[in-house]
C-alpha cells in the first residue's frame, strides 16, 4: 500500500490587495493538479502572507524576461503587476481533482509533519496574470522543500470550451 503524499502547502500568494477571484482559484486548482497531481497527494494550505515574500516588483525587466519566454505583453504585464504583494487564500475555495487540500496548520506543525516524513514541504502559488481575453492565464506553483528537493513550474493555463481551466504549456520548470 502506498503511503499518501502529504505536503504542507503554504499558499503564499503574491498579489494586489483585492481578494482572489473565482477564476484565480480555478487556475490555481488546475495548476496544482498539473504540477503535483501525478499520484494521490494531500496538501495543507497555510494562507498566511507572513510566510513568504513577493519576488516581483512590477519592474520593466520582469516584463521583458517574461516576453522572452514568448508571452503576450498584456499577460506578462498583468502577471508582474499582481505579484508585488501578498494576499490570504482560502483552502476551501480550491477545486483540485487529484490533490486534496487540508485546512491550515501552524508553521511548527508543518515542520513536525516534515520531520515525521508525513509532509513534503510547503506549496507556493503566485497570483494569476490573465491575457486580454481572460481565456489564458500565467501562474507559478512550487513546492519547497520536497522529498526530491525544491520543485516549481511556471505555466500557462487555458480555459476550455466547457469553462474548465487546463494546463496548456510549461514555460519554466526547476528542481534544486
Amino acid at each position: 500500500m502506498k503511503k499518501p503524499f502529504l505536503a504542507t502547502a503554504c499558499a503564499v500568494l503574491l498579489a494586489a490587495c483585492s481578494d482572489p477571484s473565482a477564476d484565480e482559484y480555478a487556475v490555481w486548482s488546475a495548476a496544482v493538479d498539473a504540477a503535483f497531481g501525478g499520484a494521490p497527494r494531500t496538501l495543507a494550505v497555510i494562507p498566511d502572507p507572513e510566510d513568504g515574500g513577493a519576488w516581483l516588483g512590477g519592474k520593466e525587466e520582469d516584463i521583458r524576461e517574461l516576453r522572452r519566454l514568448g508571452l503576450p505583453f498584456v499577460m506578462a504585464r498583468n502577471y508582474v503587476a499582481v505579484n508585488h504583494a501578498m494576499v490570504r487564500v482560502r483552502p476551501s475555495r480550491f477545486s483540485t481533482r487529484r490533490v486534496t487540500l487540508l485546512p491550515p496548520v501552524p508553521a511548527v506543525a508543518r515542520r513536525t509533519l516534515e520531520a515525521a516524513g508525513v509532509s513534503d514541504g510547503d506549496l507556493y502559488v503566485s497570483r494569476v496574470g490573465f491575457d486580454e481575453s481572460g481565456m489564458r492565464a500565467l501562474v507559478t506553483v512550487s513546492r519547497r522543500p520536497g522529498p526530491d528537493g525544491d520543485r516549481g513550474v511556471m505555466m500557462v493555463v487555458e480555459r476550455g470550451g466547457d469553462g474548465r481551466w487546463r494546463h496548456a504549456t510549461v514555460l519554466v520548470e526547476w528542481k534544486s
